[in-house]
């Protein structure tokens, strides 16, 4: 498979018989999530342990040696706020395109998305556990963008709710619950060159309801775009609805609208709101009037970070300060 890192010894490699046992032959019921980049199932291995398994859907077949310099890559990503990389199975061995496999550990506790809106039973987050998923994520987007091994700048490329696992545990020193987010789904995550503002991409795949016009249109990929992504995740916290929400449609309503592009339906509400001064209708009905000076500081944070031009949106390090 040509040189890869030590990182990736640490690995398993599994076969491919291995995983579509895991799966039930990746069958619908084991399926976890889907997006554009590939779909993530539930597997069970043979010593019973549960793995996520990402099979990737790319029209062409993955060049083996570009495919083991991204596993490379991501085996060295260690962040408390990042999904981890277990495993990867390359499906036939041999020279030319092969079909590549990522594992990742088993978070049951469902995606940000879930919990924010309550679905499948899922309890609605209180301003404060929204705060600290907040500063989970945007730590987890330091340590890609900044502080990632051998000096290289990761961009994720399709950072929205539903690609923000969470991982619960029973807080036994002050009682509660303690809820850790992780950044998942990095099948498109891009090196890139921190001497360069920004590079193009020839193909654009991605959710066009979570990234900026420049990188879908135009295909121009810089760290800002996570950027612009994290500024509608902060929208959706602090108002509790869908960046998928009608631009026609009242900020109080849950009606979602997946033909709105970029999310500028939810940013046009909040700022035509915001420009009135007029914080009650934009916060979740469920945030508490003493929570307000917090929230009116995210809300000026994200429309920076979803600001048209790239050029004009906060890097990560001073988001990192202003929301602690």
């Amino acid at each position: 498979m040509g040189d890869t890192s030590v990182q990736i010894d640490l690995l398993q490699e599994y076969t491919y018989e291995e995983l579509k046992k895991a799966t039930g032959n990746f069958s619908k019921d084991a399926e976890l999530g889907r997006g554009a980049f590939g779909v993530v199932y539930k597997g069970t291995l043979e010593n019973k342990k549960v793995i996520a398994v990402k099979k990737l859907q790319r029209k062409e077949k993955v060049e083996v040696e570009q495919f083991m310099n991204e596993v490379s890559i991501m085996s060295g990503l260690k962040h408390k706020n990042l999904v981890k990389l277990e495993g990867f199975c390359v499906r036939g061995q041999g020279q030319g395109q092969q079909e590549g496999l990522l594992c990742y550990e088993y978070l049951p506790d469902g995606t940000l998305e879930d919990r924010l809106y309550g679905r499948r039973g899922a309890a609605r987050l209180t301003w404060k556990e929204r705060c600290h998923i907040l500063k989970g994520i945007c730590s987890g987007l330091q340590y890609l963008h900044n502080e990632s091994p051998n000096d290289i700048s990761i961009i994720h490329m399709d950072l929205k709710t539903d690609n923000i696992l969470l991982h619960v545990q029973e807080d036994k020193r002050n009682g509660g619950i303690v809820i850790t987010p992780k950044i998942s789904d990095f099948g498109i995550s891009r090196n890139h060159d921190t001497d360069k503002q920004h590079e193009y991409v020839d193909k654009v795949v991605g959710n066009m309801t979570c990234m900026p016009r420049e990188f879908m249109e135009r295909g121009k990929a810089s760290p800002k775009v996570d950027i612009y992504s994290f500024g509608l995740i902060i929208l959706e916290m602090v108002t509790g609805k869908s960046r998928r929400s009608s631009s026609t449609t009242p900020l109080s309503s849950s009606s979602l609208d997946n033909s709105n592009h970029y999310g500028e339906g939810l940013i046009k509400q909040v700022r035509d709101h915001w420009e009135k001064k007029d914080i009650e209708n934009i916060k979740d009905a469920v945030m508490d009037t003493k929570y307000d000076d917090e929230i009116e500081r995210c809300i000026e944070i994200a429309l920076e970070c979803v600001h048209e031009d790239p050029a004009m949106r906060p890097d990560i390090a001073t988001i990192t300060r202003q929301l602690n």
